[in-house]
């Protein structure tokens, strides 16, 4: 006769099946993606078929598209080819693509006062350090919404259409990674309203220049 497995220990058994799937699943992906970002890369490289093939599982071809955004600014030629990846990975996971670059961010209202104050001798910053203040003022300019680092790729199809109508947190500023003490961190994956990129890139900059 077999014995019975008391439903707490049943439950803890397929939690603990559920994460080793996943994680075998995470193994598989990061090893491909790997495989494909540090070798050689061409012009015109697609992603492995079964990531592509895995993404596409829920999506629904003739649905409303939400919008990723990224920022960039002077990718060499292997990078671009990354860039190519990452809006190839974004549409097969139920995405439409929007780069934006530093002519986003310069069409802000604010942004030739906030350019020259952070590049000041004194402020001691890098190109790609205030390139990382303006993305902010870019996304404000776009509207607000989604917006994700390059090289950042989901892991799972878009389900239910997304928030297509709403962004998380009623639209407040919101970060989907935990970033340690937060000292010159950038964060790789965002969300909010105009209005919210706008309230963040004006205390960043107050933040940098005390």
């Amino acid at each position: 006769m077999t014995p019975s497995v008391p439903d707490k220990m049943r439950r803890r058994l397929y939690a603990a099946a559920l994460l080793s799937g996943l994680l075998l699943f995470i193994n598989a992906i990061t090893s491909e993606l790997g495989a494909l970002l540090s070798s050689g890369v061409s012009e015109g490289l697609s992603l492995p078929i079964s990531y592509i093939r895995r993404l596409n599982g829920y999506v629904d071809p003739s649905g409303p598209r939400p919008l990723m955004f990224t920022f960039i600014d002077n990718l060499n030629e292997k990078e671009e080819t990354l860039l190519y990846a990452w809006k190839e990975a974004w549409h097969a996971a139920g995405w439409d693509t929007k780069v934006l670059t530093l002519e986003d961010a310069e069409k802000h209202a604010h942004f030739k006062e906030r350019d020259l104050a952070l590049r000041a001798e004194n402020m001691r910053l890098g190109n790609d350090e205030v390139l990382s203040f303006h993305r902010y003022m870019a996304m404000a300019y776009a509207g607000g919404g989604w917006m994700s680092d390059w090289d950042v790729y989901p892991l799972n199809p878009l389900k239910n259409g997304g928030h297509l109508t709403s962004l998380p947190n009623e639209g407040r500023f919101t970060l989907y990674e935990r970033l340690g003490d937060g000292k010159g961190v950038v964060p790789s994956i965002i969300s909010g309203t105009a209005k919210e990129y706008n309230r963040i890139a004006a205390l960043l900059q107050e933040s940098a220049v005390e």
